[in-house]
Formats: structure tokens, sequence, C-alpha cells
């Protein structure tokens, strides 16, 4: 299951920002929030469905490097310690 902004391609679901949006805040602690919202909202789908499982894609912990490499909007940041705060 894709679950980069959250789960709402499988249903109703809550929509988050792309990675780079979250790690834009420069706030960990919101970013695990979110990562826990997502996990409930899979849950209760997978409740309702079993087809739905519980392996979801999250955001890539690659550093961003560079900006014709694609596909940036999948990771935090560019800033490793930022980064590595929110992978841990």
């Amino acid at each position: 299951q894709e679950a980069l902004h959250g789960v709402a391609w499988m249903g109703p679901a809550t929509v988050f920002p792309q990675a780079v949006g979250l790690g834009a805040t420069w706030n960990p602690e919101l970013v695990r929030r979110v990562g826990e919202a997502v996990s409930r909202e899979t849950r209760a789908m997978r409740a309702r469905d079993e087809r739905v499982g519980l392996n979801v894609w999250a955001p890539t912990v690659n550093l961003l490097r560079h900006p014709l490499w694609g596909r940036n909007e999948e990771g935090y940041s560019e800033d490793p310690r930022l980064t590595s705060a929110i992978a841990t």
C-alpha cells in the first residue's frame, strides 16, 4: 500500500502534505503524529476489508540533494540533521 501522504486513495481518509512539506515544518514530533494517524487509518481500512495490507510505503529518508533528481516531494529535506531526526 502506498501511504506517502496518507491512504485516501483507498477510501475516505485524511490527506497529509507531501514529505517535503512536512520536513519544511522542522517538527519531527508532528511527522511522528502524522505517521500514527496514517497507521490508525490504514488499520481501520483493514478492519473493513481484509484485502487492505498493513505493509505501507512511507516517505523516503534519502537526502534531497539535487532538484533535477526528481520525486523530491518524497523526501523530507536536504538537511542531514533534520532528515536523520525524522527518520529516527
